[in-house]
């Protein structure tokens, strides 16, 4: 049906096939869990199926380990994710990206697996849909700081994608710079932030500089960042 305002409905297009499904990055869901040394999610929105979908789970946790912690043994809709890269503290912080290929489903859990969790521990969760793109990794980078910003350099492939995602503890949000922000908000009673941002480049990206800015300056926080390219398929 041919909408006023020019659209169609349904998700159909002329010819009543299905709306297309372009390559890409979008947010589908968040969440966060408090207190739980197994942080779970369930029922998630997953969007659309597709033979070519990668899940990528943007995840930080604190706990009250007295050592380091670590991610491990996560999964994405019953399917074992593949760390992509991670940021990690020699104390109880840690900010992650892991991703799965789930081709089926438009919804699922998640369980996050954490090393030495300690007695409560706070997780935040980014759930990202990626399209059109390889699940291994062309080029990772991280890192972390105390401060009010923090930059990565990365190499991205023509037609390819980066996708970042920073933890901060504070109560503001975060401003990028050569992504685009897909999701960010503040969980902990407001104390902590998680913020995910992708962009596809049409040309190749040498050293291209990612930086994840506090909003509004302010006063000095601790910022984790993960950073990754994707290959076109």
């Amino acid at each position: 049906m041919l909408l006023s305002n020019g659209g169609w409905s349904w998700g159909q297009r002329p010819g009543g096939g299905p709306a297309p499904d372009p390559a890409g990055v979008t947010f589908v869901a968040h969440g966060e869990t408090v207190d739980d040394a197994t942080p779970n999610y369930t029922g998630l929105n997953f969007g659309a199926a597709a033979a070519d979908r990668v899940m990528l789970a943007l995840e930080a946790y604190s706990s009250t380990s007295s050592g380091s912690s670590d991610f491990n043994g996560t999964t994405i809709g019953g399917v074992s994710a593949t760390e992509i890269t991670e940021a990690a503290s020699s104390g109880s912080v840690n900010m992650g990206m892991h991703a799965a290929s789930v081709p089926t489903g438009t919804s699922g859990d998640i369980d996050i697996g954490v090393s030495s969790a300690g007695g409560t521990t706070d997780t935040a969760l980014s759930l990202l849909r990626m399209k059109g793109f390889s699940a291994t990794p062309y080029a990772v980078n991280q890192g972390l700081t105390g401060g009010t910003s923090i930059s990565r350099t990365i190499d991205c492939p023509a037609g390819g994608v980066i996708v970042a995602g920073v933890y901060t503890d504070g109560t503001t949000g975060i401003t990028w710079t050569n992504v685009d922000e897909l999701d960010d908000f503040l969980y902990n009673s407001g104390q902590r932030g998680l913020s995910s941002a992708a962009r596809v480049y049409a040309t190749a990206q040498t050293g291209l500089s990612i930086t994840a800015a506090k909003t509004g300056g302010g006063s000095a926080v601790s910022l984790y960042l993960v950073v990754a390219s994707f290959a076109p398929l």
